[in-house]
């Protein structure tokens, strides 16, 4: 039996921001190990990147920083539109570059990236779904025409939603919630052309099945 099944494999973890100590961070950096140790030549790229957020952990893995700038949901919306274009043609650029046998996306909407990026190329990705847009109470794409009613049969899913998700969106003005709308129909595309989809538990295994007509499978055994 091969003990190192990846061998001669490029893999590229795809995060838009590295910046600060987080589970995400602590799962990027045990996966890196971990796909090492079966041979794979890996390469982390990120739009920004602060090695302490990675807990300092040593791998072998190529940190690539393409933009210097974080673009996170959680960014200013202004800012994530001045530089959302520099940011796709320098992951697109990039990726080119390092030409990988797979790209791991951490999450729905950092697929966007992903998606726009490797559009009318050879290079497939998957997406590791964490937590659904469910989860992000107050978040305007809750209410996006594409999920409106599929996030009305979770929120009544569990005693959690029920309690925290709002029952009315945010308010925002137009140009907010034109491009939250058009957003949430890129996120969803992205999300069903990714190769494989990983989930960590039955509710959000039936949660991506719900929201983006795709089946995921758990990323442990």
């Amino acid at each position: 039996m091969n003990s190192r099944p990846l061998e001669g494999k490029k893999v590229v973890f795809f995060h838009a921001d590295i910046y600060s100590p987080g589970g995400s961070e602590r799962l990027l950096a045990g996966v890196v190990k971990e796909f090492e140790k079966q041979g794979a030549s890996t390469h982390i790229v990120t739009f920004k990147y602060n090695p302490e957020a990675l807990f300092n952990e040593s791998f072998q893995a190529k940190v690539h920083e393409v933009i210097g700038r974080g673009l996170l949901y959680s960014t200013p919306l202004w800012l994530r539109l001045l530089y959302f274009p520099r940011a796709v043609l320098a992951l697109r650029k990039r990726l080119k570059a390092i030409r990988p046998d797979i790209i791991i996306s951490r999450s729905p909407f950092e697929s966007i990236y992903v998606y726009l990026a490797t559009l009318f190329t050879r290079f497939s990705y998957v997406t590791h779904i964490h937590t659904t847009i469910s989860w992000d109470c107050g978040d305007i794409r809750q209410f996006a025409l594409i999920y409106r009613k599929t996030m009305k049969k979770i929120t009544r899913s569990t005693a959690g939603h029920r309690e925290f998700t709002p029952k009315t969106p945010p308010k925002a003005n137009p140009v907010k919630r034109l491009i939250s709308e058009l957003t949430a129909i890129v996120e969803y595309f992205a999300v069903r052309k990714a190769k494989k989809i990983f989930v960590l538990s039955n509710q959000m295994k039936w949660e991506t099945s719900e929201l983006y007509h795709r089946e995921a499978a758990f990323c442990y055994t």
